[in-house]
């Protein structure tokens, strides 16, 4: 189970989340996670250009210590001048600093980079089939963004949406994904710490989400499983899901969510509950929108 987690690196390089009162976390515990990480075989590391020193910190982890990860990074367009030139040094920018050869994983960041500038896809397929890639596709945040890409013919290895108790909005894509041979990557398990917040005290724009939290509040109660090991476990439920992102404050924090995966079968038990969870409304569900 632990291979299928998959850790996000956004808070090593920026002050990332809702709930997070840390910051960014020190080099020195990132490196102690990433050890941690490898013992325990989570493999596969989440990162970006856009994440700060992220990209810079694994890189010197990896030269430091040999130690390998699959990375999936995303690739950004800065203007709107496109030049194929520019990504393709984005690229071999991103592999330098991660002291890598090749990226498991690409995606496009900003879907409407793809719809924009009509030849990005290609300079990602021209990548992949160069070798600085292995699988290339997209991150996405509404589920019909996948019948533009698909519209236009275009067949992708790997893709990373948002999936949660809260955000069931990609749920019934994903077997559509998996017939098609796409590997999938989840994120926002916990609503960038959404789910960890006091209802009574959510600003006005997030209220939809009061009676949510509330209820699963009480589930966790009711069943004595923290919050957290209710999500991640509820998620990791989901057949058609290959990598659960996980982001994590500190070396403790990842020891916990570990433990958590304990609760696999005492969470099989809550999924008919949990179901009643899934909120509709994009201006709760997706944290572009918060601010």
């Amino acid at each position: 189970m632990i291979s299928r987690l998959c850790l996000g690196t956004a808070q090593f390089g920026l002050e990332y989340g809702i709930a997070n009162r840390r910051g960014i976390v020190p080099q020195k515990e990132v490196f102690e996670i990433f050890k941690f990480a490898q013992r325990i075989g989570l493999k596969t590391l989440d990162t970006s250009i856009a994440y700060g020193d992220s990209e810079r910190i694994i890189g010197e982890f990896i030269a430091e210590t040999g130690i390998p990860f699959e990375i999936v990074s995303k690739i950004l367009v800065d203007s709107d001048r496109f030049d194929p030139n520019d990504i393709r040094l984005k690229l071999q920018g991103s592999l330098q600093r991660l002291k890598v050869k090749q990226l498991y994983g690409c995606l496009i960041h900003r879907f409407e980079d793809f719809l924009k500038h009509d030849r990005l896809w290609g300079v990602l397929e021209a990548s992949k089939k160069d070798g600085l890639i292995g699988k290339i596709g997209f991150s996405l945040y509404r589920p019909e963004d996948l019948g533009l890409i698909w519209d236009r013919g275009i067949s992708f290895d790997i893709v990373q949406v948002p999936f949660s108790v809260f955000d069931r909005r990609f749920e019934k894509e994903l077997k559509l994904l998996k017939d098609k041979g796409v590997e999938i990557h989840v994120r926002s398990i916990f609503l960038q710490g959404l789910v960890f917040l006091n209802p009574d005290q959510l600003p006005d724009k997030l209220s939809q989400a009061s009676e949510p939290i509330q209820h699963l509040q009480r589930i966790s109660e009711k069943y004595n499983l923290s919050i957290s090991a209710v999500c991640l476990n509820y998620v990791l439920l989901n057949p058609f899901v290959d990598k659960v992102l996980i982001g994590v404050d500190g070396l403790g924090h990842l020891k916990d969510n570990v433990r958590e995966l304990g609760a696999l079968d005492k969470a099989r038990g809550l999924k008919e509950e949990l179901n009643n969870l899934a909120i509709a409304d994009e201006e709760v569900l997706l944290p572009f929108k918060w601010n």
